[in-house]
C-alpha cells in the first residue's frame, strides 16, 4: 500500500519536478546560446542598466565570491565590462558592452518563448491560480515563517 501524502507534500515533490524538468528543458537554449543559467542571469539583470557584483549576487541568492569566476568569464567573452570607480577603487561597476547587450537581447526573447510555450498547456485561469499560489509561497519563504510543513 502506497502512503498518502498530505497535500502540501504532494505540491513540493511536483514543484520539485516542475523545476528540475524546466531547468533542463531551459538548459538546452542556454547551452544553444553558449551561457550558463547563471551567466544568464547576470547578463538579463545587467540590461536594466549597470550593477555592482555585491547587488547582482544578492538578487541571484549567491555569494560575491562564486559570482567572480561567472563575471571573470563573461567580461573575457566580451559581454560585460567591469569599471572601477576612481572615489572608491574597491567599486566595481558592471555593465554589458555593445555585444553582451545584443545577445542578451537574444537570449530573453528566445527564452521568453520557450517559457510561453510551456505555459501553454494552462488556460488563463489556470495560470492565474497557479501564480496566486507561487505568490503566497514566495511572500511566506521570503518573511522566513515556518510553513508546518514536515517532509
Amino acid at each position: 500500500m502506497v502512503e498518502a501524502y498530505p497535500p502540501s507534500v504532494e505540491a513540493w515533490v511536483s514543484l520539485k519536478k516542475v523545476h528540475f524538468l524546466l531547468s533542463r528543458r531551459l538548459q538546452h537554449e542556454y547551452a544553444r546560446l553558449h551561457l550558463t543559467a547563471t551567466q544568464y542571469m547576470v547578463l538579463r539583470d545587467l540590461s536594466a542598466g549597470p550593477g555592482q557584483a555585491s547587488t547582482l549576487a544578492a538578487s541571484l541568492g549567491v555569494t560575491t565570491a562564486n559570482l567572480t569566476g561567472v563575471i571573470d568569464r563573461l567580461e573575457a567573452a566580451g559581454l560585460i565590462e567591469r569599471d572601477r570607480r576612481q572615489a572608491d577603487r574597491r567599486t566595481v561597476r558592471l555593465a554589458l558592452t555593445a555585444k553582451g547587450r545584443v545577445l542578451t537581447g537574444e537570449a530573453m526573447s528566445t527564452l521568453r518563448g520557450s517559457v510561453q510555450s510551456l505555459f501553454a498547456t494552462l488556460d488563463p485561469d489556470d495560470l492565474d491560480a497557479l501564480q496566486g499560489g507561487l505568490d503566497k509561497l514566495l511572500e511566506a519563504l521570503e518573511l522566513d515563517e515556518p510553513l508546518g510543513v514536515s517532509a
